[in-house]
């Protein structure tokens, strides 16, 4: 073995030291990140019991180009609780308008009415 002979793949060497070192400052930049980014994101169960918004809603979002999702494990949908607060905070509230129920009818009426339906239908009045 020679002393002062550079090896014949010194390119290789390089490109994979300098991969080495790229993977040791990503993964000291995640040791030195104290934050816990796990509870950050959220299952469709998880949203629908926080939020009230189900499957449907998140992907209609989503479409829209409102919500950003993501998938994860089995194909899961996943979104960030900061993305879905966001989300939520843009949306105009718009209330339902009150239905304007029909009186209920006292049992009189009611018979009333069901006998006369009867009566039509059986052909004698």
């Amino acid at each position: 073995m020679q002393g002062n002979t550079p090896p014949k793949n010194v390119k290789a060497l390089e490109a994979a030291l300098a991969s080495a070192r790229a993977t040791v400052v990503s993964l000291e930049a995640a040791l030195a990140d104290p934050i816990d980014r796990s509870g950050d994101m959220l299952g469709e169960r998880q949203t629908m019991a926080q939020y009230n918004v189900a499957r449907d809603g998140l992907l209609r979002a989503a479409d829209r180009g409102e919500l950003e999702l993501c998938r994860g494990p089995r194909n899961a949908i996943l979104v960030e609780r900061q993305e879905i607060e966001r989300w939520l905070k843009s949306r105009p509230h718009r209330p339902r308008p009150k239905s304007c129920a029909a009186p209920a009818n006292t049992l009189e009426e009611w018979d009333q009415q069901v006998e006369t339906e009867l009566r039509a239908l059986g052909g004698r009045e």
